[in-house]
């Protein structure tokens, strides 16, 4: 039975990827599933078993193997009155149902000591153990379920179960929230404001943590600081983001801000905030806005006088030629000197592709808006003419350069050929992408 043993575990960490917590197991025989889910994992293990014999087995084993009492502890007990806490489990399996092939136990039961937000309950019967004994029918496996009200998955609930037949007979049922759980991610992030969770469940603290730096004031003109997803908890503290464990505190991950030199920059003009466009990268605003928690890069700007930023509205202006209209429905008319840094004092140069968008937006005519491109202190385009290049008002243009040597910044200028340009006549730039090529 071992081989058998030792697959089944396999299976159960492989397909429910549970590895630390809580793990019941309904049934627990002579203890040899534990033994073998304790090998594999992290997780503390607490088995009911109706038979004294096999109680007094599994505990002799268990306590040879150095197991008992620390990682694995075996009741003796009814498998229809669970004599354990609400919500406790963060795997639920059976020894028994795998030997005997026999739907055992309450499934009300199963569900009760479930966690919510991500238990899972792995129930069945392997193929090569079922060879041996009775075999497990999955007919009667949904139907026990589904008399103690679990909703089968395939009806998109949050909660459910999956029965599958594949290496066996297998029922996998995940728990969703609770109903009357909170959905707070962070604050302001819905209609109604709110700065804490509307949890109807949650009496006491799950952990805490004092983290230097992360108490934040003046929230209502500025931002917060943390965000939740379903496992994680976000802190942004000084120029770091920590990511804790939503269980248990922990870090599970530190990020910080890119370092110089900048690989990839891509910056929107006017545009009122920053976007991620369906190819993952991420236009920033400019100019930034004055938060702490904004992301800040210090970009020089000359714009002429009595012109500057735009922004028009992208559903009410159709942009031909591009695939992100929106970013063409912002930018700056009068930009005539920019620069960017992109690498940090002391650090190697670069080679860099610079892209600049434009569209011309303002009902302008031919050789009316032209200007020359200069990066560098060099001309890269002479003459240029965004109506002319588009043949047609509100279309794309984009021009590339490469090969644009950077020893710490990129300087960028728009000489305009007229004197005291108007708004129809001063240079226009939508966008600003910069690639390293080194």
């Amino acid at each position: 039975m071992s081989p058998i043993y030792e697959a089944v575990a396999e299976q159960i960490v492989r397909e429910t990827e549970v590895k630390r917590g809580y793990c019941f197991l309904l049934g627990c025989g002579t203890g040899r599933l534990a033994f073998e889910l304790a090998k594999r994992t992290e997780l503390i293990i607490y088995g009911i078993e109706p038979d004294r014999k096999n109680v007094e087995k599994a505990r002799a084993a268990l306590d040879a193997a150095s197991l008992y009492g620390t990682r694995v502890t075996v009741g003796l007990g009814s498998l229809s009155d669970l004599p354990y806490s609400d919500y406790f489990a963060n795997l639920i399996v059976s020894d028994e149902m795998l030997l005997s092939g026999n739907v055992l136990g309450s499934a009300e039961e199963i569900f009760r000591i479930l966690k919510p937000c991500g238990g899972i309950a792995y129930l069945g019967q392997s193929k090569q153990a079922s060879e041996l004994r009775r075999r497990l029918e999955a007919e009667n496996l949904r139907q026990w379920l589904s008399k103690a009200g679990i909703t089968d998955s395939s009806l998109r609930s949050r909660t459910g179960f999956e029965v599958t037949e594949e290496n066996g007979v297998w029922a996998k049922i995940e728990r969703g929230p609770l109903p009357g759980a909170g959905s707070w991610t962070h604050q302001y992030a819905n209609p109604s404001n709110t700065a804490c969770s509307d949890d109807q469940l949650v009496k006491c603290p799950l952990w805490e943590r004092e983290i230097e730096g992360a108490i934040r004031t003046g929230m209502g003109s500025e931002c917060g600081n943390l965000a939740a997803t379903d496992d994680s908890l976000f802190v942004a503290v000084g120029e770091k983001c920590l990511r804790l464990d939503a269980e248990t505190g922990d870090n599970r991950m530190t990020y910080f801000l890119p370092p110089s030199p900048v690989k990839h920059l891509a910056i929107n003009l006017g545009a009122p905030g920053d976007r991620r466009d369906k190819n993952g990268t991420l236009w920033l605003s400019y100019p930034r806005p004055s938060l702490p928690l904004v992301l800040k890069f210090d970009m020089q700007t000359t714009i002429l006088p009595n012109l500057g930023y735009f922004q028009l509205n992208p559903e009410g202006v159709r942009i031909e030629g591009t695939d992100k209209p929106w970013l063409f429905s912002y930018g700056c008319c009068g930009l005539s000197r920019c620069v960017i840094p992109l690498i940090a004092k002391g650090k190697e140069p670069g080679i860099y592709t610079v892209r600049l968008g434009f569209a011309e937006l303002a009902d302008v005519r031919e050789e009316q808006r032209v200007f020359d491109i200069k990066l560098q202190d060099r001309v890269v385009l002479k003459d240029f003419d965004i109506f002319k290049e588009a043949g047609a008002p509100n279309k794309a243009v984009i021009k590339e350069f490469k090969g644009m040597n950077v020893k710490k910044e990129l300087l960028l200028e728009l000489v305009t050929k007229a004197v005291n340009p108007t708004v129809t006549q001063a240079p226009m730039l939508n966008f600003i992408e910069v690639v390293r090529e080194d």
